[in-house]
């Protein structure tokens, strides 16, 4: 008892000392920002004063006086920029790492860094057409991939990937390279008129208003193979040259986002191809430097060619073999953090049965 309270002492301590750190630093940021604005505002009275006297005095008149009133200006503006990097230096020492000392080499790092990232907005700044920033991702996505920062970032070591979706955390071309080629997959298009991927005829479930054709055989008649799977991309990817035209409004890219979870949702809860596919998440996190991740994912229900159909227990079971073996390989992967996201119209009876599920696999 007497440990737990002496840690619990402690604990108290060491909070109420950061807390009185934080409040000193805080304090000051509060003056000198207060200062910065008293100085701002009299910039601004002295602005409007200048107004009215434009009303008042002729053009020449208003040459004369400019010339004689202003020669205490670079006094007053050195003081305002003085307080005012004073405050920037505060805020900067406030926000997160600011206290950080940089040793030699990430000095280095952190010069070399700031110098691609000002260089690319100057040019930005000086050329809209290469100001990526300023443009719908779609279009600035081939500036980025070119950009020094991007390539300089790619390189660095990212920690942790938070709250990744279980269905969008692979990518496109590689779905299309691969799973796409794998012997079975057949689609139909359901009443709303969308593409359902699938390893099994099931017309009921998917609500198919088309008879099921064999992705495979569908890709060999086409005349270009090529064309064939970019338009296969198409149904998992929203990218498009003209997102203004294709999506003028939110609701469109969120229906067609949406209806793209539909599209793949049996496709990849077919199991031989979700062990692969979760295999291939964890890979692509890896090859981007992320050495955990953070996985979301709702009820999944995996299928097998014999129809087997696996609970919930069974599909924890695949996602730890298929994290072990990663680890396995790749020693300095830290692991995955599973975020089980249960709908919220459940009865709060199947809620616990599923927490109960979850329970045991901690």
């Amino acid at each position: 008892m007497f440990r737990g309270r002496f840690a619990f002492t402690i604990l108290i301590f060491f909070t109420f000392s950061l807390a009185v750190k934080a409040s000193k630093a805080n304090m000051d940021y509060l003056a000198r920002r207060f200062e910065l604005l008293k100085m701002e505002d009299g910039l601004r009275l002295g602005a409007e004063s200048f107004s009215k006297m434009i009303a008042i005095f002729s053009i020449i008149c208003l040459n004369l006086f400019t010339a004689t009133t202003t020669a205490n200006l670079p006094v007053e503006n050195s003081k305002y920029f003085q307080v005012r990097e004073e405050l920037i230096q505060t805020e900067d020492h406030l926000s997160t790492g600011g206290e950080v000392q940089l040793n030699s080499k990430e000095i280095e790092v952190d010069r070399i860094f700031m110098k691609y990232k000002i260089e690319e907005l100057k040019e930005g700044s000086h050329h809209p057409s290469k100001n990526a920033a300023g443009m719908h991702f779609f279009k600035a996505k081939p500036l980025i991939e070119r950009s020094k920062v991007f390539r300089f970032l790619q390189q660095m070591p990212k920690g942790a990937l938070l709250h990744l979706h279980n269905t969008a955390g692979v990518s496109s071309e590689w779905i299309v390279r691969n799973l796409s080629q794998s012997t079975g997959l057949l689609r139909c298009i359901d009443q709303r008129g969308i593409n359902i991927l699938t390893f099994r005829e099931n017309p009921e479930r998917h609500k198919c208003t088309t008879q099921y054709v064999a992705v495979n055989e569908e890709r060999q008649k086409s005349r270009s193979q090529a064309d064939y799977n970019r338009s296969f991309e198409n149904l998992i990817n929203l990218y498009t040259k003209r997102p203004e035209l294709e999506y003028p409004t939110i609701n469109h890219v969120w229906d067609r986002f949406q209806n793209m979870f539909s599209t793949v949702k049996d496709f990849i809860h077919y199991l031989p191809v979700y062990r692969v596919y979760l295999w291939q998440l964890l890979k692509e996190s890896y090859d981007d430097k992320i050495i955990y991740v953070e996985l979301r994912f709702s009820t999944i229900e995996l299928y097998d060619d014999l129809g087997q159909v696996y609970t919930d227990k069974d599909v924890l079971t695949v996602i730890l073999e298929v994290v072990g073996s990663f680890r396995s390989q790749y020693p300095d992967f830290l692991g995955v953090k599973l975020i089980y996201a249960i709908n919220r119209r459940l009865e709060t009876n199947e809620v616990r049965n599923r927490v109960e599920i979850l329970k045991k696999f901690q």
